[in-house]
Formats: structure tokens, sequence, C-alpha cells
């Protein structure tokens, strides 16, 4: 049994699905989902779960099952626990601790990257698919990218990288610069280009003369996992520093894709091997 802790946002969680699920397959095994992290009610502040959306198999890591690599204290104190098999991540990135295994194991980490699931990247792809069909809002937009030459998909995070102190000093923001130097970028090397703008602060994107023009896809009736279904149909990617559209990109199908990403990830880790060596920094 493979069991894997959840937590964060959208895309940390398909990155920790995706790690557990790569170890279960490399090991011929099951895996479970440890939630606890959002509560009784699926909910942790602003952030559910979100993996139901998807076409995954979810089973549920039952609290004893949780509690031989995480026990109470009293257990821990006297060592009645299966330490060498609680696997937490020593760096972002760091795919040499998920390996085939024949013992029960605990996953806890971000596991950012590709390299802890890449040789099951087709599994892994067909799991983050929808598992119901998409709202009429978010076709109409598919629609119009289908119908559109060079689609550019744009993401902006801002959100608690713009109120949260903390976060903004660990994540830092991607500045407008770099937005510009990304859309020149792409259009040096496909020509004209059309955006479409994704965003936790749409407004605020919604006032820079560099998307005028753009088609601005956020909106209360567009999900957010429809909105990482509708980056992944664009031709190509502009990313933020964020998770979530990493996996935008990431689940992109077109093989010429171009995708840009920012020099820095962090400002205060190390980012691994985070970003694939085939993406553009700039």
């Amino acid at each position: 049994m493979v069991i894997t802790k959840l937590y964060g946002g959208l895309g940390n969680q398909m990155f920790q699905y995706a790690a557990g699920r790569a170890l279960a397959l490399r090991s011929n095994d099951v895996l479970k989902l440890d939630l606890s992290w959002f509560g009784d009610t699926g909910r942790h502040i602003e952030r559910p779960f979100k993996l139901r959306a998807f076409n995954i198999n979810i089973l549920e890591a039952k609290e004893d099952e949780v509690e031989r690599f995480i026990p109470p204290s009293w257990r821990k104190a006297i060592g009645l626990y299966d330490h060498k098999r609680y696997i937490r991540e020593r760096a972002f990135s760091s795919a040499k601790d998920v390996k085939r295994s024949e013992e029960d194991v605990y996953l806890d980490g971000y596991w950012h990257g590709e390299k802890c699931f890449k040789d099951f990247e087709e599994k892994i792809r067909g799991d983050f698919t929808l598992r119901d069909a998409i709202s009429e809002e978010a076709k109409t937009v598919v629609d119009a990218i289908q119908h559109t030459d060079n689609s550019v998909a744009l993401h902006i995070r801002r959100g608690d990288y713009v109120k949260s102190l903390k976060t903004r000093l660990f994540h830092g923001i991607c500045s407008l610069e770099y937005y510009e130097r990304a859309v020149e970028y792409m259009r040096s090397k496909i020509g004209e280009i059309k955006l479409f703008v994704f965003s936790d602060d749409i407004e605020w994107a919604k006032g820079q003369s560099l998307f005028n023009g753009a088609n601005f896809v956020s909106k209360p009736d567009i999900k957010d996992y429809e909105e990482l279904v509708i980056m992944s149909v664009c031709k190509h990617n502009i990313i933020a520093n964020s998770s979530f559209s990493w996996w935008g990109s990431w689940l992109n199908k077109n093989p010429g894709k171009i995708i840009i990403a920012p020099r820095r990830w962090f400002n205060l880790k190390k980012e691994g091997d985070l970003v694939p060596s085939s993406w553009i920094r700039v």
C-alpha cells in the first residue's frame, strides 16, 4: 500500500497524487490518499480537496492506516511506528526517494516536477481528464480557442502572493516586465498571437495595456479545474510561478508547444527539477 498526503491547492494536490500514483504503479500496489489536512468537510480554509473532478479512483486512507506512520506522541516516544517507510521530501523535485517498494510507504511532500512520475506519463495524463463534461461557459472558450490560430494561455498569479507578506517573500510575484518579455519572445517565434488570460485577479489584468485585445477567461461561472483544461487546449503557454499553470502547460498535448516560465520560481528556495528542460525561461 502507498499512502500519499494531500494538502495545498489544486496544483499541489496533483503533484502529490501523481508521485503516489507512480510509486504505486511501480510497486504494483494500491494507492490511498490521506485527506486529513482538509478536515471532515473536505475543506481547509480556502483550499478544498479538488481531485474528485478527475477520472481518479479515490481510496481514502483510514485513520489507523495513517497512524502507522504518524502515530500519537506516546507511540512515537517508544518507537512503535514505521519511521523507515515515512518518506518526507527532502528537497523540491527530489525523486530519489520515490522508488519501487515492497513495503507499505507514506509520502509527505510537494514532489514538484515530472521526474517523480515521468515514467507513467500517459497514465497520469489519463487520470487528469475530467470526470464530467465541462460547463457551457467553459465550452464556449474552448470552442473559441480551437478556432484561433496561435492561441496562448497566459496565467497571472496574484491573490495570496500579493496579500500575504510571508507568501510574497517566499514565492515572489511575476512582474509585468516578465510578461512583456514572454509575449515578445512568443511573437518572435510564431508571429501574431491571441492571448487567453487566466488570473485570480482578473480585474488587475484587464487594467494592463499589455493585454489589450486578450480574451479574459477567469470568471465565477468557470471552475478552476475547467480553467486547467482550457489552458491545456491552447497551442502555447506563458505561466506564472504557480503549480496551477504548470499543470495547465504540462497537460498541453500540442507537440509543437512553446512553454515560457519565469527565470526564477522561488525567492527563498531552490526549485530543483520543477521546470522541464524543454520549457523556455525568460
